[in-house]
């Protein structure tokens, strides 16, 4: 599936790291979409790029579980992908798998641009 064409798309981060924020830009140029970001903090202008959704305490079953009220509460027809960059995404999907992957997509960034 080509997520970048793909209008419905809902681009979600786990964390507000450096190279999710690179991520979320990248993504950004491509589509046109401002990426949801869960994490514990924000920096000042971090609203003005992405919707920010905070997590306290950022444990992972809260993260889940903010991620998946999230996409509850959205249109069935919208597209949430979970794009990983960085190792703390990784591990918190990996742990999170069973209840995330009834909800919404998780994928690398390489693969979100199809290895580009």
């Amino acid at each position: 599936m080509n997520f970048i064409d793909n209008e419905y798309l809902i681009p979600i981060f786990i964390g507000c790291s450096a190279e999710n924020r690179r991520g979320a830009s990248r993504v950004m140029k491509a589509t046109g979409i401002r990426a949801h970001f869960f994490a514990p903090r924000f920096l000042p202008f971090d609203g003005l790029r992405f919707r920010c959704h905070k997590v306290l305490p950022f444990r992972d079953e809260l993260i889940s579980d903010s991620i998946v009220s999230f996409v509850g509460s959205i249109e069935e027809y919208y597209c949430p992908v979970i794009i990983l960059c960085d190792d703390f995404g990784r591990q918190a999907v990996t742990r999170n798998s069973l209840q995330l992957e009834c909800y919404c997509v998780a994928m690398e960034i390489e693969d979100f641009f199809g290895n580009s």
